[in-house]
């Protein structure tokens, strides 16, 4: 029996980061934001997009990312491959990259 199941992490998730400069002796406060939707093509694997953006309360720019991602279940072992694109990264305008990854997840 093959279950598609499609789901969608609309939830806003909000992280509150006080860190203090060292250069400056200030403190900076960063709030991010994710969203999420996913796919299960089978039993065995999902795919999924990713937005997420970040801003610090001293940064010019907001720093934004977005990826999508092929997930396989390998047993106990998950592998997750993906692509993604970062613009204004640490709030620097000229500071974007793009990547690629894969990552292996264990489940015990």
């Amino acid at each position: 029996m093959v279950l598609n199941i499609l789901w969608v992490k609309l939830q806003q998730v909000i992280r509150k980061k006080k860190y203090a400069d060292a250069s400056t002796g200030t403190s900076t406060e960063n709030k991010e934001h994710h969203y999420g939707l996913g796919y299960a093509v089978s039993k065995d694997m999902t795919v999924a997009l990713l937005v997420a953006d970040a801003k610090g309360n001293g940064d010019a720019t907001k720093e934004k990312a977005k990826s999508i991602q092929l997930g396989y279940n390998l047993g106990p072992v998950g592998m997750v491959a993906g692509y993604g694109i970062s613009d204004n990264i640490a709030g620097v305008a000229t500071q974007d990259s793009k990547e690629v990854f894969v990552r292996f997840i264990g489940a015990f």
